[in-house]
């Protein structure tokens, strides 16, 4: 171990001297900013949510950031990105909210993480350890995915009652169309917890939190007793509440905190009538400069933006031009006078510019969370 905590501690030295062809920037005052906008709003515990390596932004730098606000809980979906946040937030709480396997139970650092649970084998599980675990227990409340049915609560309450060292310390449930115009569904599945809520309280079961909203459904959920939130898109600045989404306007100040930058590696002129990257899908009809970038769908581009999407050049919109290859990108330099070693901005963190995270997923037909997502880890982060 001490071998390789060593060689570890050299690798990242050598890494701050190797200046990367890409970086992504994160904007720390952006981060406390959005963190500090939904504690207002909910006036309850904020849980950031740092999983899928903090929505592509860094687990560890997020989590370095967020240690100036010590949250209650970051939330995570594995063990294994429980152990990245303690690697520099020692003590830092942790709620788990994906499946483990139980025979992972006895290697697990239960002091310092809850987990929430939906099925009475890891229940038993983790009550077999005989040790301390706090449990959030999830609901069912119309989304069909994970949880349990609102008429298993008895049999779930009396099996965690059975294991005298499990401590019920939440109750929650997710929202299946928070982000959709009519709210009809999320206040249907919203009665349906408060009713849980209701039930338990006249079993006289009251847990710690309560937590039923993540960031586009937090503007929508008002009853008292849910007194957490998940705050996962929001903390990173983005939502995706629809255009006709009363609530749209609540969150519309919301600071986008990731800015990915990249370097020209070539430039090339072309001629009418060349083509450029695979299967030939641009030919120019104009003589052309072109300038290529050491990115591609590996690194953090969505293929389906061949064709369509931009760069940023100072004040100009570079069109990306052929297909997007693993590592590289190719655009039109236009009129602009882009050289080798010039830095362009791929993602930009103003919403109103065409190379912003919600405009790319408009252009790719997808959705903010999976171009974020899909960011690769091999990108350096800086935190500004």
């Amino acid at each position: 171990m001490h071998i390789r905590n060593r060689l570890d501690t050299l690798l990242k030295k050598f890494e701050k001297r190797f200046t990367p062809l890409n970086r992504i920037e994160i904007i720390e005052d952006n981060v406390l900013y959005n963190y500090d906008f939904f504690s207002r709003l909910t006036r309850g515990y904020v849980w950031p949510v740092l999983k899928a390596n903090a929505y592509g932004h860094g687990l560890k730098e997020i989590a370095t950031i967020l240690q100036k606000r010590r949250p209650q809980y970051f939330v995570v979906d594995s063990y294994f990105e429980a152990l990245k946040v303690w690697d520099v937030a020692p003590h830092q709480n942790v709620l788990l909210l994906a499946v483990t396997n139980p025979v992972n139970f006895k290697n697990m650092n239960f002091k310092k993480c809850a987990m929430v649970v939906y099925s009475i084998e890891t229940i038993r599980a983790l009550g077999a350890l005989e040790r301390p675990v706090r449990v959030h227990l999830k609901i069912n409340t119309g989304m069909n995915r994970q949880g349990i049915e609102p008429a298993e609560l008895d049999t779930y309450i009396r099996e965690i009652k059975r294991h005298a060292h499990l401590e019920l310390e939440g109750v929650c449930t997710h929202f299946a169309d928070a982000d959709g115009e009519n709210d009809a569904f999320t206040n249907a599945q919203q009665k349906l917890f408060s009713d849980v809520l209701d039930t338990l309280e006249q079993k006289n079961i009251k847990p710690r939190f309560a937590h039923s909203a993540a960031t586009n459904g937090s503007p929508k959920i008002h009853d008292p007793r849910c007194n957490a939130m998940r705050l996962g898109i929001g903390l990173y600045g983005f939502h995706t509440l629809q255009q006709l989404d009363p609530a749209r306007h609540v969150v519309a100040e919301l600071k986008p905190a990731l800015r990915f930058v990249s370097t020209i590696i070539k430039t090339r002129e072309v001629g009418v009538g060349d083509v450029v990257g695979y299967n030939c899908t641009f030919k120019a009809d104009k003589p052309m400069r072109i300038g290529l970038l050491p990115v591609g769908y590996y690194e953090v581009y969505d293929r389906r933006l061949s064709n369509k999407g931009f760069v940023r050049f100072k004040n100009h919109g570079l069109p990306i031009i052929g297909r997007i290859s693993m590592n590289l990108t190719t655009v039109d330099l236009e009129d602009s006078d882009a050289q080798v070693w010039d830095e362009v901005e791929i993602i930009s963190p103003c919403l109103k510019d065409k190379n912003s995270i919600p405009e790319m997923a408009a252009l790719a037909g997808t959705i903010p969370y999976e171009l974020l997502t899909s960011i690769s880890e091999t990108v350096r982060r800086v935190v500004v």
